[in-house]
């Protein structure tokens, strides 16, 4: 039986932001921007989330303990691009 290929769903949020940005006016860019790159930090704030389900499960504190603090890391990014967001909105 032949491996199923699972896609990238990094390369569906590029694909889809380019799209975006080719049907955006020129006044709205940088907002469709701002919303692709906030798309893909909520994709990476599911994936941190849904790794450390299992590894506290499992009991794996040091794992746990890593990947929370790259999820910290994901939430502040995540509220710095939809803050700039909203700064660009309301401008």
């Amino acid at each position: 039986m032949a491996q199923q290929k699972l896609a990238d769903p990094t390369a569906l949020f590029h694909y889809q932001s380019k799209i975006a940005l080719a049907k955006s006016t020129p006044t709205l860019r940088d907002q469709v921007v701002l919303s692709s790159v906030l798309g893909n930090e909520h994709f990476e704030l599911s994936v941190y989330e849904s790794l450390i389900v299992p590894a506290e499960a499992l009991g794996l504190t040091d794992a746990v303990a890593l990947l929370q603090a790259n999820l910290d890391q994901e939430v502040y990014t995540s509220d710095e691009l939809r803050t700039r967001l909203q700064e660009l909105v309301h401008a």
